[in-house]
């Protein structure tokens, strides 16, 4: 795990409670309201029936990983074709390379917002006057999509938490701590 660095001062019920709460909690809620609340029925407080998983539903499918992939590959073409306002983030503080430490700000192109109005209107298009894009494959197809997302997720935190021990690396300030978990959450 890594030793803890003296006078490092931990948010979010850190260095493990929080952190590794959120990173698997998170998921788990996900799937329990599918659980709790699905085509069967939901959950009866007075009664306490829950209706479980939907019978032969998948967890994981190949079109719900494809999706997911194809969805997170579309955001960044269009976060990059699209036009947005560049700014710059705060300051990180980080080491060169003869160890001398050095202040940089990353710029920030802002235009989520216009990628997702192209979306909806690509959605309302496809779905409603073109005809060729059935809307309700995603609410049947939601646990499978909910789980190619966390595998996209989840691999791209690893390669990012990984690619940060490189070299010259700007690391967060809040996540070098010296705690792997932490640091991993945190976004080391």
């Amino acid at each position: 795990m890594g030793p803890k660095k003296q006078g490092f001062v931990y948010e979010f019920e850190g260095p493990y409670l929080g952190p590794i709460g959120v990173v698997l909690g998170l998921p788990a809620v996900c799937y329990l309201l599918v659980f709790a609340c699905n085509s069967t029925g939901c959950l009866n407080l007075q009664t306490l029936e829950v209706p479980g998983f939907p019978a032969g539903m998948s967890f994981v499918t190949w079109e719900g990983v494809v999706v997911s992939v194809g969805w997170f590959g579309l955001m960044v073409v269009l976060h990059l074709i699209l036009p947005g306002q560049r700014v710059q983030g705060v300051k990180i503080a980080y080491k060169d390379d003869k160890g001398a430490s050095r202040d940089k700000q990353l710029i920030y192109k802002l235009n989520g917002a216009l990628c997702m109005a192209v979306v909806y209107l690509g959605a309302v298009y496809l779905g409603f006057v073109a005809n060729v894009l059935n809307l309700g494959w995603m609410y049947d197809n939601y646990v499978p999509l909910l789980t190619g997302s966390m595998i996209i997720s989840v691999s791209l935190s690893f390669y990012l938490f990984i690619s940060s021990f490189n070299k010259n690396a700007v690391l967060a300030p809040g996540g070098d701590s010296g705690v792997a978990v932490y640091d991993f959450y945190m976004g080391r």
